[in-house]
């Protein structure tokens, strides 16, 4: 019987690795194909947002012989291919994951996407197109200011982008807000410039240093109008208990959180998020899993395939529970798939 490693994350509330989105979309994805679990195939599984965890997991799998890797998400994909460079042995790896383009940078593909590899791209679909963007003027329309938290640890982090944080650590201590020509992520500054907002970004290392950060940022009272908002990114898991942290702040500074790439966080607080669904991805990427199994994929292959299978949700509970002025619910239904009603 195969046996395949799953590297799963980004739960905001604990989930039991089985029921996580990303292994029971595989399970889903691989019984279409005919496969069906300690049948066909078995799992081992590495659910963590910590990344050494993961690292550990996949030494352990290749030191006691492993058929094929299934990481969900980027910096997963990152932290194996690592490991194979280290241990000087691979099997194929399949992820799905986001390659933020920044200028003619498509950030960590040429790292993580190497022989042997499928990876199913996604978009991070509210930052993937200016269009998409501009629903923050929908739903903020005086918003002035986005501030983004960027981990420090992950294979966003690109080299030009790592050295540009250690500098301003340097430069400025660990709760320095960067804007301008010295912000990591280039591309989403001039997003910014696009919709007439000041751009922030925060360069994420440890959770106690992030919590203070936020204190930088005044609070706003319920019922005025957003000026600030934070935008986030799933990287932020990978510092633990960050997303906890950004989220308490929000929910005490009455200032809104957009999430970019993870469904379940508009069911956390978060007034809105934008993305690729995690069992849904997962499903689209067990068509490969399914080739390699039954070893119809040729040797040394690597494919980079796009799924653009988008959902943005609006939270209409968290917007009521902050005192912010709704949007014309015929926008809302026009431009967002799901609406719900949650303030927790």
């Amino acid at each position: 019987m195969k046996t395949i490693g799953v590297l799963t994350s980004y739960n905001y509330s604990p989930v039991a690795p089985d029921d996580s989105a990303n292994v029971k979309g595989l399970i889903k994805g691989l019984k279409t194909q005919g496969l069906i679990e300690n049948e066909h195939y078995c799992l081992q599984i590495s659910h963590s947002d910590d990344l050494e965890v993961h690292r550990k997991a996949v030494m352990g799998w290749l030191d006691k012989g492993i058929d094929l890797i299934f990481s969900g998400g980027t910096p997963g994909a990152g932290i194996v291919q690592e490991v194979f460079g280290q241990q000087g042995c691979r099997c194929p790896l399949i992820y799905y994951g986001a390659h933020p383009i920044d200028g003619d940078l498509e950030v960590a593909l040429s790292h993580c996407c190497r022989e042997d590899c499928v990876c199913i791209r996604i978009e991070l679909p509210l930052t993937y197109t200016h269009r998409n963007f501009r629903l923050l003027r929908l739903l903020f329309p005086d918003l002035r200011a986005i501030h983004i938290p960027f981990a420090r640890n992950t294979a966003f982090c690109h080299p030009e982008m790592a050295d540009r944080y250690d500098k301003d650590l340097s430069q400025n201590g660990p709760h320095h807000w960067l804007e301008g020509d010295a912000v990591g992520f280039n591309a989403i500054r001039d997003l910014c410039w696009l919709i007439d907002v000041d751009y922030f970004e925060y360069p994420l290392r440890h959770t106690s240093d992030f919590a203070q950060a936020l204190n930088l940022i005044p609070p706003r009272r319920a019922g005025d109008p957003v000026n600030n908002i934070f935008l986030a990114f799933n990287d932020t898991f990978h510092v633990l208990e960050a997303p906890h942290t950004l989220m308490t702040y929000s929910k005490r500074s009455n200032i809104p959180v957009v999430w970019v790439n993870n469904a379940s966080m508009a069911r956390n607080g978060a007034v809105a998020d934008f993305c690729n669904e995690f069992h849904i991805t997962a499903s689209h990427g067990a068509r490969f899993v399914a080739l390699y199994l039954e070893g119809r994929m040729p040797a040394g292959k690597r494919q980079v395939e796009w799924n653009h299978d988008v959902t943005f949700t609006f939270n209409q509970g968290a917007f009521e529970s902050m005192g912010i002025a709704l949007p014309p619910a015929d926008k809302i239904a026009q431009h967002f798939h799901r609406i719900i009603r949650t303030d927790s």
